[in-house]
């Protein structure tokens, strides 16, 4: 009696043990699958072309760029946002544009410059002198993916003043 107890409390504890090692090989095999479809949708909606064409895809973008080793960056995208860390031939920059104006700084000098774009209607990103502004070529082949993109990345630095072209050439940036 008391080894037919012994075996059935031995065939209890190896099904709840086998049960619950099932469960969490499902469980990891659902998360794994999980996983694997998040990175396929990723892939999916992975994208390569211009800036252009990446600001018309509406939805939160990290990108970078690379021309030549020479000029090469990573941009954020989000909304009718673009914030850009950019580095041309060793120099670091920034570039911020949003509603019409643009800023750009670079990381030694508290100095700025700050212009605005007449409102012509159209967006910044759509215009086809992007590259005439300091930022990117129109034609730059970015390579981007989702992403979330926090507002503050979009704040200006509270240590770079910012002065417009117009004030600099009349000195008052001396």
């Amino acid at each position: 009696m008391i080894k037919l107890k012994k075996i059935f409390l031995f065939f209890i504890t190896s099904l709840a043990v086998f049960l619950l090692g099932g469960c969490s090989f499902f469980s990891n095999k659902n998360l794994t699958d999980s996983s694997e479809s998040q990175k396929k949708e990723q892939q999916q909606e992975s994208f390569s072309g211009t800036l252009k064409e990446a600001m018309m895809k509406g939805i939160p973008l990290k990108c970078t760029w690379n021309k030549d080793n020479k000029f090469f960056g990573t941009g954020y995208l989000k909304g009718k946002n673009y914030y850009a860390e950019m580095n041309q031939e060793g120099k670091e920059g920034f570039l911020l544009m949003k509603e019409n104006c643009m800023w750009m700084w670079d990381k030694v000098n508290p100095q700025g410059i700050k212009t605005c774009f007449e409102d012509t209607g159209e967006d910044w990103w759509e215009s086809e002198n992007t590259d005439s502004t300091g930022a990117p070529p129109a034609d730059m082949q970015y390579n981007c993916v989702p992403a979330v993109i926090l507002d503050s990345r979009f704040d200006l630095p509270t240590n770079v003043n910012f002065m417009t072209i117009e004030e600099m050439m009349s000195g008052q940036g001396q």
